[in-house]
């Protein structure tokens, strides 16, 4: 599967690593490396559900994954 981020989510994901900081870039740049990794290898053998009539603002049809980092941090991916 190939897996194309739009240019919206690119500077999202390079404002995270701002936002993250952490203290250390290093591990804000590994934390967003994670999201990236997950969706990248990962979205094809991950459970799946239909998107709700929130993601329409989206697109049709949507699907929608949850990739949980920990047990206070989740992140959700719709395609």
């Amino acid at each position: 599967m190939k897996v194309v981020f739009d240019d919206v989510v690119e500077i999202y994901l390079n404002e995270l690593i701002d936002i993250l900081y952490f203290g250390f870039r290093a591990s804000a740049y590994d934390y967003v490396g994670w999201i990236i990794d997950g969706i990248e290898n990962d979205i094809a053998k991950m459970p799946y559900k239909i998107a709700p009539p929130y993601f329409s603002r989206y697109g049709k049809d949507l699907y929608y994954s949850v990739f949980k980092r920990n047990n206070e941090t989740q992140w959700v991916c719709a395609y």
